[in-house]
């Protein structure tokens, strides 16, 4: 649909999660059909713009405080796993036009790629729990859903690509417009 409103000169933006992997490559084994990974940003990766000067940070759990400063009201979150939401635009051509529409899409990265301390004590996979968890929500299109953790994984990808969004927009309104 973007692609379709370029060609119209419909300025439009649209966003998503950057995915690595998808999973309608497919092959029959013994008869049956097979899902298999499909390493989307093997052949897509070229196109993609890394925008990492306009990432935003999104929180899950913890809580949040509150506290007035100079008759401003500031939210802070507290206790809250963080993980970046690094934005890679891909232009969208339209036929005909020279309009361009952008894509925007979420990859998924932790602020520290290792806890060094419980790396250093010898507990190698604790060390990077948090890394991989936040590499998770951007790791496969369509997880299955059919057992709690696919549902959470499911839920968190719909919060971070929701979240992130909403900050970018905001962030991009307040530049403009100054309210």
């Amino acid at each position: 649909y973007l692609d379709s409103m370029t060609t119209l000169d419909i300025p439009a933006a649209g966003y998503s999660i950057c995915y690595e992997l998808g999973i309608f490559r497919q092959r029959i084994v013994d008869g049956q059909q097979v899902e298999l990974p499909d390493n989307w940003k093997d052949l897509g990766g070229a196109w993609l713009l890394p925008k990492p000067q306009e990432t935003e940070t999104v929180c899950f759990g913890g809580t949040v405080r509150q506290f007035w400063d100079d008759g401003r009201l500031h939210v802070v979150p507290e206790g809250a796993t963080e993980v970046l939401a690094i934005p890679c635009d891909m232009e969208i051509a339209g036929y005909g036009t020279d309009h361009v529409n952008t894509l925007r899409l979420w990859d998924a990265k932790s602020p520290t790629p290792l806890d060094m301390s419980l790396f250093s004590q010898g507990e190698y996979l604790r060390a990077q729990e948090q890394h991989a968890m936040a590499e998770t929500i951007a790791k496969v299109l369509y997880p299955e859903d059919n057992h709690p953790e696919g549902k959470s994984l499911r839920l968190k990808q719909q919060y971070f690509f929701v979240s992130a969004t909403v900050q970018s927009i905001v962030r991009k309104h307040i530049e403009i417009y100054g309210t």
